[in-house]
């Protein structure tokens, strides 16, 4: 009886194990602005990390400048997945990240580049996959002057916020060249496809968090 009950328990263990690590985060999300709406997703604020409420093209959204008042180095958004939504957000290494930014038309600017916490990166130095190809990781500018939407799939993620605080970050290409402009930014452990985000707008704090898509549109 002993070793029916023990087996019992740690079956149930594993599947219970196994459940925490597939659980679907939902569609995490900020949208950003004079004050920012977060749905699962925080931006984080100091050192190289200053933004601003802005507007542009018909948006409330958030701009991040050239230089950080008061620094000599370029300026990045970062973000982190909130802890108290995914309680285990480091044991899922296949994320999609979706960013709605404004396609600048400036000849200096080529593209917005995603850096983020990695598998086997080495902290505190070189917390983000800084070494991985860019390819993956670039979003490039059509200079259409519209808010546009991309999507960016990695595999190889460990979100512990080892990246200056942050899980990942945003900043132009090439280094320092002009401000560029972000509003929503969302997370989730499944694919992500842009019209699953067309429309989606954030949960107030007070609301429901990581709610899937499904929940979201009939909200709407």
């Amino acid at each position: 009886m002993k070793l029916r009950i023990a087996f019992f328990t740690v079956t149930l263990s594993l599947i219970l194990c196994t459940s925490l690590m597939s659980a679907d985060w939902g569609i995490l999300m900020i949208d950003l602005g004079k004050k920012d709406v977060s749905n699962g997703v925080l931006l984080l604020a100091g050192g190289d990390g200053f933004t601003e409420p802005d507007s542009i093209g018909g948006k409330d959204c958030r701009s991040v400048p050239k230089v950080p008042p008061g620094q000599n180095t370029g300026n990045h958004a970062y973000f982190i997945v909130d802890g108290t939504v995914v309680n285990d957000k480091s044991a899922e290494s296949k994320l999609w990240i979706g960013v709605e930014y404004y396609d600048l038309a400036d000849d200096g600017p080529t593209d917005i580049l995603m850096d983020y916490d990695d598998i086997g990166d080495a902290y505190p130095n070189q917390a983000f996959a800084l070494t991985l190809p860019k390819d993956n990781r670039v979003i490039k500018f059509t200079k259409t002057e519209k808010w546009m939407i991309a999507i960016i799939a990695i595999d190889k993620a460990e979100f512990k916020e080892q990246g200056n605080g942050g899980d990942f970050r945003f900043h132009i290409e090439p280094y320092m060249s002009d401000i560029f402009y972000l509003d929503r930014v969302w997370v989730s452990n499944k694919e992500l496809k842009e019209d699953d985000l067309t429309g989606v707008k954030a949960v107030s704090p007070g609301g429901k968090l990581a709610v899937s898509w499904g929940e979201l549109k009939r909200e709407n």
